[in-house]
């Protein structure tokens, strides 16, 4: 098998890594730029397969020193980038975000950071593009899939149709899980390993192809072209919302397939185009590449609160691209052709120490849970207001797998005194339920607290598990349907229960409308009887026709309805923003205008206007005890209303309490 260089496949290489760059800047040229990836894993596999076969072949191959090879290819430049994060995090990053990120170094360092970030499922976690070593997903899948690999190519050396089938049977069966799985659990069939194996596999079935002289003579132009195509429509047509990976990782796999193919045996106009200066240029060093650029946009992102502007963006690229040539020189060069000259007599042992220490560096930062004893005062007082999601009664919701049901309700205020009041609702009823505790205390009081993350409040729907997000499939959200009936069923059979509270964060994907600024659009669908939404703004009706169905019944069981309506968003995770102004990084304006808020709810705002035509509800608006005539702050008196980006802190809770008075005082 044939291992010459071939200088096409450096220049697919930057058509690989550049549109990948672009997209994850946020530059919207090539919006499914994230297909570069896929790319990758075809050449990898084509290129491992082609350097390892002829020594398996000839009986020179040795499993040490494949792996030697792979450690001095891949360790050295990862490990710099992994202490550069290290360090970065310890300056500009809060304790908990430090913390994450230790854990994440330590992933990386071990290949398993695809399964970390897929585990990654924390309600409240900080968006994954703040996550600096977010990419390293798609060395793990390498890193793992090269674990047996080697071992499979031997285990079949001495019958060569015995190769095709085999790396043909994981590309038909990987295919074939991710194309069913993507529908189910996007999520584990983008980050994991059995769900991408199919297009490393495919490289090697297209080395194997070469090899054996199957070649695309007279077409070769023809199939190069389409090979372009192939690449190029999806990085124009695709976006974030398209499903992927599954079918949609085809064309552009097989387009990275038909190029090297092509250019096998005779190099065309494609071939002689990717072989050019520039392109080679890129390609060589667009291992560097892809691992600085993204920490680089994180960081970046991490402390510019509203967004990077367009130059900022064309500088972190073209900075990211710099800093690669310069660690394919002093970094990558001297670990793969070490010299005398460079001092790197045994390069393998220095990169596998330099890893250990990676990875011990990650270990320290995440025991240390992000060594929080660096911040003054200030910062540490603004950041441990973070912490005030595990001060509310979180305990008492439905999350993830633990599913808390009615009769489980938590008790809280005066709780030596019969409870009278039920409060119902998602994540937002556990922050009013600390509210209304102390209003309850007040009044001598208590109150019953069992919420469902995320569920809209209404009867007859529940969220289709079958569409947009991998959270529709959560057990958390599944449970929303039995929720809701489960609490009726509660309320109707109970007589000591007279008052229901409902509380929930009306505005965002469940009926239809954007979350917070500083969310990217959730697609998740209602459905009824009727059927599931066909588009998230469908979701409207459903759940308008869930919420009345809720009223009506609640009447007809003669109970006193109190509906908390709802609360100002501020569009950052405001501990952590009020830190990055303290500490000098930006001076964005944090409050929010009253006049956005009072526009982004505009919908949920008419709902109630007419279930309190329609049934005798009474309606709370906290934002009466949040906002002033112009804006709606964010901290009072230095200290954060808000833990994250759209619940209160306690200190938000206490400044809205008295407004709940009213529930217990009123007859």
């Amino acid at each position: 098998m044939a291992t010459n260089y071939r200088a096409d496949i450096d220049g697919l290489r930057a058509v690989a890594v550049v549109p990948v760059v672009l997209f994850h800047a946020g530059m919207p040229i090539l919006t499914g730029g994230f297909v570069g990836v896929d790319i990758f894993f075809v050449i990898s596999g084509y290129l491992i397969t082609s350097i390892i076969l002829p020594d398996i072949d000839a009986k020179r191959f040795s499993i040490t020193t494949f792996y030697e090879r792979r450690a001095r290819r891949i360790f050295p430049a990862l490990a710099v980038v992994l202490f550069f994060c290290a360090v970065a995090g310890f300056v500009l990053l809060t304790p908990s975000d430090y913390k994450t990120l230790g854990e994440s170094i330590l992933a990386t360092t071990l290949f398993v950071s695809n399964i970390f970030f897929w585990r990654q499922t924390d309600y409240f976690a900080a968006p994954a593009s703040e996550s600096p070593l977010l990419h390293t997903w798609s060395l793990s899948i390498e890193e793992q899939f090269y674990v047996f690999y080697p071992w499979l190519l031997i285990l079949v050396s001495r019958r060569p149709r015995a190769r095709i089938l085999a790396l043909s049977i994981i590309c038909l069966v990987s295919f074939g899980v991710g194309a069913v799985l993507v529908y189910y659990k996007p999520s584990a069939t983008f980050y994991l390993g059995p769900t991408r194996a199919w297009e490393l596999a495919l490289g090697g079935m297209i080395a194997l192809a070469c090899s054996s002289g199957y070649r695309l003579t007279k077409l070769n132009d023809s199939a190069a072209w389409l090979g372009v195509a192939l690449i190029a429509v999806p990085m124009i047509a695709y976006s974030a919302s398209t499903r992927f990976p599954g079918i949609a990782a085809l064309p552009p796999a097989l387009g990275a397939a038909l190029i090297i193919w092509s250019g096998h045996s005779k190099q065309g106009i494609v071939h002689n185009l990717l072989s050019c200066a520039a392109f080679t240029a890129i390609g060589k060093a667009s291992y560097s590449l892809y691992l600085w650029h993204f920490p680089l946009i994180a960081f970046t992102s991490y402390v510019d609160l509203f967004g990077l502007s367009w130059t900022t963006k064309a500088g972190l690229c073209l900075g990211s691209l710099l800093i690669s040539f310069l660690s394919l020189r002093y970094v990558e060069r001297p670990f793969r052709l070490p010299s005398k000259v460079a001092g790197l007599r045994r390069p393998a042992p220095v990169a596998l120490a330099g890893m250990a220490m990676a990875c011990v560096a990650g270990l320290l930062i995440a025991v240390g849970s992000g060594f929080p004893s660096r911040l003054d005062a200030t910062s540490a007082a603004y950041l441990d207001t973070e912490t005030d999601k595990n001060r509310h009664h979180m305990e008492c919701m439905s999350l993830e797998n633990r599913i808390v049901s009615p009769s489980q309700a938590c008790k809280l205020g005066a709780t030596r005194e019969p409870a009278h009041v039920l409060v119902w609702g998602d994540s937002h009823a556990i922050v009013t339920g600390s509210a209304i505790a102390e209003a309850a205390e007040r009044n001598n009081a208590s109150v019953l607290l069992v919420a469902s993350v995320d569920c809209p409040i209404g009867i007859g729907f529940g969220i289709d598990p079958r569409l947009g997000s991998d959270l529709a499939a959560n057990p958390g959200y599944q449970h929303c349907q039995a929720y809701n009936e489960e609490m009726l069923r509660f309320v109707e059979a109970s007589s000591d229960i007279s008052t229901v509270v409902l509380s929930s964060r009306w505005t965002n994907w469940k009926v239809g409308e954007l979350g917070s600024a500083s969310e990217k659009p959730v697609d998740i669908r209602l459905r009824d009887a009727d059927g599931t939404a066909e588009t998230p703004e469908a979701n409207k009706r459903i759940f308008v026709r869930g919420f009345e169905t809720l009223l009506k019944a609640l009447t007809a069981a003669q109970k006193t309805v109190w509906i908390v309506g709802p609360i100002p968003e501020p569009p950052f995770r405001i501990p952590k923003a009020l830190f990055i102004e303290h500490v000098g990084f930006d001076r964005t304006e944090l409050d929010v205008r009253l006049l956005d808020f009072e526009n982004r709810n505009k919908f949920i705002f008419s709902v109630l206007a007419e279930a309190k035509q329609r049934f005798p509800v009474h309606v709370i608006w906290p934002h009466l005890a949040l906002c002033d005539d112009t804006k709606c702050p964010v901290s009072s008196d230095g200290k954060p209303i808000f833990f994250d980006d759209n619940h209160m802190s306690l200190v938000g809770a206490h400044q809205t309490s008295f407004l709940y008075d009213r529930i217990f005082t009123m007859k």
